[in-house]
């Protein structure tokens, strides 16, 4: 497995099994990865898996803190908990029954004489796994050796800190499953340039060609203007029906006929400081720019986070355990909430196969030209990815495998 070089990726990165083993044997079990979120454990016992690759994690609120296990029974090996969330006084195994505390200790031995009186208990709990809460997930590492988180996340921490992830609940909770790769999920949103293409809906409201790229150690970052016409449109005077939806969405007052749409991300600055200034909201961690613009967060290797004044959309691409031409991909959606408004409860997960459910419009679109990269991939006429001057964040995130992986 060569390194990626000259901004050509050879498409065996995406296909092949080895590739795939690769990426189970040297990166998962090394980075930090988002596992759940934190509001998902309100209480002593609650809990919820993750599963990435053949891994499973049990993570579990105990005594005040989070704490996370591999989720497999020390006895012999069964998955000790299903996948989901619930709460527990303790997790005992459906096979015979050994249990363990919420805070991973083995308590039960079913028919203790059946084993050699000097049977390590303490050794026989459960395994810990590195575990962390920031911005209101819980994050798990594999590696008992890893870096701290914040150590991992450098300047990202920072600067997805200043949008105060605290004032956001979560509004939509999906996850789908794929016929494509991981990686093909992650590029295609690292980068703007299919927007013309693929949504061409969308450029009243998007200037996708004045994006700016951020290299942020192994991360990186798009910042991408809204509420501005883009420039490839003919007319960018005109507020289109997809602008004025925005703006609605936005709680801007009904503009006048008179206003130009490159004025209106203006005015979604000033409806945001107005708010601010009556008590409402704090974004005050944030530049007058930043409450009009999109800052795309790639947190390597695999989750991604679109960063507005006044929303949040997460994606977390999953890899399937032993098909390099399937993954899993969970989307979030989260409002800032006002301080004078109650928090909406919890919406349901919802899970579906291609095909059989929405992720919304736009990302549907995204979804469908997805499946066809991937089969596109397994042509002889087709051997490398070329990328370009817009699609950086594509090669940045093969020169951080190639850390992990290449030989």
């Amino acid at each position: 497995m060569s390194p990626v070089s000259n901004q050509q990726i050879p498409k065996d990165r995406y296909t092949s099994k080895e590739y795939l083993r690769a990426e189970a044997e040297r990166l998962w079990p090394q980075v930090w990865q988002v596992a759940g979120l934190s509001c998902d454990l309100t209480s002593e016992g609650s809990y919820f898996t993750f599963d990435v690759t053949s891994e499973s994690v049990l993570v579990v609120r105990h005594e005040g803190g989070v704490r996370a296990f591999h989720n497999v029974c020390s006895h012999r090996g069964r998955r000790l908990c299903d996948p989901g969330r619930g709460q527990a006084k303790s997790f005992q195994c459906p096979y015979h029954g050994w249990t363990y505390t919420t805070g991973g200790k083995l308590a039960r031995v079913t028919d203790p004489d059946a084993f050699p009186e000097d049977l390590d208990v303490e050794a026989l709990g459960l395994k810990a796994v590195a575990c962390e809460e920031w911005a209101g997930f819980v994050w798990v590492n594999l590696n008992a050796q890893a870096p701290s988180l914040e150590e991992y996340l450098g300047p990202v921490r920072a600067q997805i800190d200043a949008y105060r992830l605290g004032d956001f609940a979560l509004v939509e909770d999906l996850t789908l499953d794929m016929p494509c790769n991981w990686k093909v999920c992650v590029d295609a949103f690292n980068e703007v340039y299919h927007l013309s293409s693929v949504h061409p809906e969308i450029l009243g409201v998007v200037d996708d060609i004045n994006v700016r790229t951020e290299l942020l150690g192994i991360h990186g970052k798009l910042v991408v203007p809204f509420y501005v016409p883009s420039p490839r449109l003919r007319d960018r005077q005109k507020v289109d029906e997809s602008l004025q939806w925005m703006l609605k969405e936005a709680g801007v007052p009904p503009l006048d006929g008179a206003t130009s749409a490159l004025d209106v991300h203006k005015k979604v600055r000033h409806s945001i400081r107005s708010r601010e200034r009556a008590g409402e909201l704090d974004c005050s961690g944030l530049s007058d720019e930043q409450l009009s613009e999109s800052h795309h967060f790639h947190v390597f290797p695999n989750f991604q986070i679109d960063m507005y004044a006044m929303k949040a959309l997460t994606l977390r691409a999953r890899p399937h355990a032993t098909d390099p031409g399937r993954m899993l991909v969970d989307q979030q959606r989260f409002d800032r909430i006002p301080r004078d408004i109650s928090r909406p409860p919890r919406p349901a997960h919802k899970g579906f196969r291609y095909g059989k459910g929405s992720l919304g419009t736009v990302t549907d679109q995204d979804m469908f030209n997805l499946v066809r990269v991937q089969r596109g991939m397994s042509s002889s006429g087709f051997e490398t990815l070329v990328i370009g001057a817009q699609e950086q964040l594509i090669g940045h995130l093969h020169r951080g495998l190639d850390t992990y992986i290449a030989e």
